[in-house]
């Protein structure tokens, strides 16, 4: 079985910027699961385990999305399910143009035709940079302290369907196949 997800992957740029920033909060969070900068993204939609058999159905659907390239930056911090009691540390998706939710919709749509559900759940822009391992005590106080990040606009001009893998470092994201916006 594969494990898969639909997403936006981050220009090297970007993701240096981010990570450059995230590792200020390392040290705040010393038992953290944090991501590694090669595998910031922004999740569209996720898959989970899919038959190797059905791949090339998948793909082919994803194929068909439609959209223009547009921009984005990111911006600002914040976690899951809530500050208080965060599963997970993220950033935020500053998206002025609004076309991140009806690309993920479509892609949703486009995987449920091929039997994947529906998460159940509102689609929420975000790139995860750290996973709970322990209390994240204070992470209120340190994230409002760096409330003003933001990045340069970037152009998204594809998505990919990753494939997640373990290693002894953490999972592994591997892009299986790339889809350029167009209309």
């Amino acid at each position: 079985m594969l494990r898969l997800f639909v997403g936006v992957g981050l220009p090297t740029s970007i993701a240096e910027k981010v990570g450059d920033r995230v590792d200020q909060l390392r040290s705040s969070f010393p038992n953290s699961r944090w991501v590694p900068p090669a595998n910031y993204h922004i999740t569209l939609k996720f898959i989970g385990e899919w038959k190797p058999e059905r791949l090339a159905e998948l793909v082919d659907k994803l194929k068909s999305v439609r959209s223009d390239p547009f921009s984005l930056s990111l911006n600002g911090w914040g976690g899951f399910p809530n500050l208080a009691a965060p599963n997970v540390m993220y950033i935020g998706v500053k998206d002025p143009q609004d076309h991140l939710v009806p690309l993920a919709r479509q892609v949703d749509q486009l995987c449920q035709v091929v039997g994947i559900g529906d998460e159940g759940r509102d689609f929420h822009p975000h790139v995860t940079i750290a996973r709970k391992a322990q209390p994240l005590q204070n992470l209120s106080q340190h994230l409002s302290t760096n409330q003003n990040f933001e990045t340069p606009e970037f152009k998204v001009t594809s998505f990919a369907l990753f494939r997640s893998d373990p290693s002894p470092q953490g999972q592994v994201y591997s892009p299986v196949e790339h889809f350029e916006l167009r209309r």
